[in-house]
């Protein structure tokens, strides 16, 4: 199946973002609008990545060589907090982009294949989707483009990787940030899927209709049903 290629826009957690985007982003109030975290909930991250980001991080550790953090510190950051603005500015006061430039390249598709199935199925909702990810846009970016499905989103919404501890999920400013970059005014029409219990559950305070994904949760059959639904409900 072939999807028309969209003008892809990566837009950060950032107010100026509203001003910038805000317009163009409008969602038809209704219209129901879905938003995708990415890491183990897009595809599902394997040991072996897990473990080739965890010695990425520790060179930059290493280089860093930072009075701050003890290793036994390093390990207790990453495993609690993800590499983006929070965890690097508590890591290593930086930015995340200061640190990925120090982290210098890495190679996500030797551990992430293109979903074509996943593709199909995001192509057959013809409602707006974006990823709403606590991930950095070189993250993102790498990440989207290895599973073959970057150009299937309206946008990705992502940490700002220029400024100090952006917030992402599960904060407060996070999801109001959504509700006004895309106008959203009846939560209802909102389908949001993460793999984070602490996401879900602010995203439930917003009344937004939540999917919880988990390791053995097939994403694509949740979407032809929700996508049937809303078929059959657009029919009466």
């Amino acid at each position: 199946m072939t999807i028309p290629c969209k003008i892809q826009k990566y837009i950060t957690i950032h107010h100026d973002s509203l001003a910038k985007y805000k317009e163009s982003l409008r969602a038809d109030k209704n219209e129901p609008v879905f938003l995708f975290d990415i890491d183990d909930t897009l595809y599902k991250m394997s040991s072996e990545l897990h473990k080739a980001e965890f010695n990425s991080w520790k060179n930059v550790f290493n280089k860093l060589n930072s009075p701050r953090i003890t290793e036994k510190g390093f390990w207790e950051v990453l495993k609690s907090s993800p590499m983006t603005g929070a965890g690097i500015l508590q890591m290593f006061n930086k930015t995340a982009k200061e640190a990925e430039d120090m982290r210098g390249h890495f190679e996500y598709k030797n551990f992430i294949n293109k979903d074509f199935i996943l593709r199909e199925a995001l192509s057959n909702i013809k409602y707006k989707k974006y990823c709403f990810t606590n991930n950095t846009k070189l993250r993102s970016q790498s990440i989207l483009q290895c599973l073959g499905i970057e150009d299937c989103f309206d946008g990705i919404i992502c940490i700002d990787d220029t400024e100090m501890g952006t917030k992402g999920k599960p904060f407060n400013y996070a999801y109001e940030f959504i509700i006004e970059l895309l106008n959203l005014k009846d939560n209802q029409n909102v389908y949001f899927f993460d793999d984070s219990d602490c996401n879900i559950e602010k995203a439930k305070e917003y009344y937004w209709n939540c999917y919880k994904i988990e390791r053995n949760t097939n994403l694509v059959d949740i979407l032809k049903k929700i996508n049937r639904d809303l078929k059959v409900a657009g029919e009466h």
